[in-house]
Formats: structure tokens, sequence, C-alpha cells
């Protein structure tokens, strides 16, 4: 799905399928959302926490230039899988 943005520039608002998986779990633990390309990391971050019912009280690491910069141009052309390091 996308749509024009608000903002000048003509870039295009697109709404991406995200499908989170805890690793070393057994029954695998998944969530399957949907967020905006303009969401910044940080952003992000907060949706997996409310996905998957956590609070905020544990680190967590993406790997980009820009943490504060919106999807789309913190990573580009988004690849098929992007690591979130969270501690327990």
């Amino acid at each position: 799905m996308e749509s024009a943005s608000g903002g000048g520039g003509g870039k295009l608002e697109s709404v991406l399928e995200v499908r989170t998986e805890l690793v070393e779990t057994e029954p695998k633990i998944w969530r399957q959302s949907e967020v905006r390309n303009s969401l910044t990391l940080d952003q992000v971050h907060q949706a997996l926490q409310a996905a998957f019912g956590w609070d905020h009280m544990h680190l967590h690491r993406f790997t980009a230039d820009d943490p504060c910069a919106p999807l789309r141009s913190a990573v580009g052309d988004i690849p098929e899988t992007i690591q979130w390091l969270r501690t327990f």
C-alpha cells in the first residue's frame, strides 16, 4: 500500500508487512504486523514492543547510520531480514 506523503519531495509512504520471530524458542514465538516506512527505527522498536506486550525496560539495538531517520532512508531498499537485538 502506498500513498503520497504530506511533506514535499514527492516521496511515497509505504506500509510494510513485518514478521518478527524470537530466536531459540520452542514453540516459535512470532508476530505479524504492519509499519509505515516513514517510521524511525526507534518508532519501529516501540511498535515491536507493543506487538509483544512488552514494557520498555530492556536494551535494544538496530544497526543503521542514523536511527532517527525514517525507515525508508535508514535502510534504503528494505532487505528481507533486519536484525533487532533486545536483551531479556
